[in-house]
């Protein structure tokens, strides 16, 4: 590998033997991604479901510590395989058992269900989802933007370990320190498979929520497309960038990708705290999915420097639109189910991650010969359906809001006379 220290991309002919073999690896690369994200998200689907439902009865303790533990298994097998030099496909058993337990989807769900806990209905918990979201964000871009300083000056394996660390610290935090929201007679209650598994969907077909259940199917659609469209998003991005028609080294790669989540970031934190006041939180939604359909369409036809730099400006509100989503569903939703929901998105956040990213590592395999960026023109088709749900949301909600008044004014005409 000593030959690509110094490559670049754009400096040599597209027939030049090492390009050709650059080309492979960038194959080769988002097919390992695709591997371990199978690997990680099968059994996660299950486990979502499960363990986010039992989050109800057991608490949400039980669920953030489950899911910060396989990520400690799943860290320590990698480093074990580094240090080994083993090959890579001994990887996946860490990948596997992190999915086993429900891995970083059921830390979101565990975390967003404890907000919804300790959160008032209203703009209180509407705020405080959002701002989950976005922290989790920022704490995942710190996360891979420093890895890209750790890695060359300290190797894999140090870094590794650090990241192990970082984790074994959350998990003391939370078993120490965090209180618990679930009162303890919740987890006497008998447990039912089937029972825990009809919780996760019955807001979506059962006749106790016939009157919302158009709510929870429109703004999930929206939400699931609108996943699809961005959760292969770290994967690929980073190998578009290293490639043409840009061919950025990877601590260029690290400082975009921390300016666009820093910026995204700021503008959606605002977004909630101001625009608020003046708009309707599905018409924040709306500017969100918006606001990120531009950043893809721009991203796949930029071919400077300053064009791929503009994407962080004309995407700044995709932050806001999965936590103002998931803050509509769960002022939707019961306070002793709050669980189910969440565990329900949390599977279906999986589901949408892996299409996510085996359509987008493979559409990026096939097409980075012709057209680096056509995978991004993809992912701006799935977030336009995203951007017709949540259209069709908003308007059946005002549709049913003049129902309501025709009624109300009609029951007040007939009581006069």
């Amino acid at each position: 590998m000593e030959e690509f220290l110094n490559f670049s991309a754009c400096e040599v002919n597209s027939s030049h033997p090492l390009y050709k073999k650059y080309n492979q690896i960038q194959k080769e690369s988002s097919l390992w991604v695709l591997y371990y994200s199978l690997a990680n998200g099968g059994p996660g689907i299950f486990a979502n479901i499960l363990v986010g439902s039992y989050s109800d009865r057991l608490g949400r303790r039980f669920i953030l510590t489950l899911s910060i533990f396989g990520n400690i298994v799943k860290i320590g097998i990698s480093t074990c395989i580094v240090h080994l030099d083993a090959s890579l496909i001994y990887i996946t058993l860490g990948y596997l058992i992190d999915g086993m337990t429900g891995y970083t989807m059921n830390l979101y769900a565990g975390v967003f269900a404890y907000v919804s806990d300790i959160s008032p209905y209203g703009t209180q918990r509407t705020i405080g989802i959002v701002m989950s979201e976005i922290t989790l964000a920022v704490a995942y871009t710190i996360a891979s933007f420093s890895s890209g300083y750790f890695i060359p000056s300290l190797g894999y394996m140090y870094s590794m370990l650090f990241s192990a660390g970082c984790s074994i610290l959350a998990l003391m935090q939370i078993l120490l320190c965090l209180p618990e929201t679930i009162p303890s007679h919740g987890a006497r209650q008998r447990l039912s498979f089937l029972n825990t598994i009809s919780n996760a969907v019955k807001f979506y077909v059962s006749r106790e929520y016939i009157g919302v259940r158009w709510k929870y199917i429109l703004l999930t659609f929206s939400l699931s497309f609108f996943w699809i469209g961005n959760l292969g998003r770290a994967g690929i991005e980073p190998l578009y960038q290293l490639g043409l028609p840009v061919c950025w080294d990877s601590k260029s790669v690290g400082n975009f990708g921390a300016l666009r989540v820093g910026v995204q970031a700021l503008a959606s934190f605002f977004a909630t705290i101001t625009a608020r006041r003046f708009c309707t939180e599905d018409s924040l939604v709306i500017l969100g999915v918006v606001s990120n359909l531009g950043s893809y369409v721009l991203e796949a036809l930029a071919q400077t420097d300053a064009q791929l730099y503009a994407v962080t400006a004309v995407g700044c509100f995709s932050f806001i639109v999965s936590g103002m989503i998931r803050s509509l569903l769960s002022h939707l939703t019961p306070p002793e189910r709050q669980g189910a929901l969440f565990a329900g998105i949390a599977a279906m956040e999986t589901i949408c991650s892996l299409i996510s990213n085996l359509s987008g590592n493979a559409i990026y395999a096939a097409t980075v010969s012709f057209m680096s960026g056509f995978v991004f023109l993809v992912c701006a088709g799935q977030i336009l359906i995203s951007l017709v749900f949540v259209v069709m949301y908003k308007a059946c909600k005002k549709c049913c809001e003049r129902q309501k008044t025709w009624h109300h004014d009609d029951a007040n005409v007939r009581t006069s006379t």
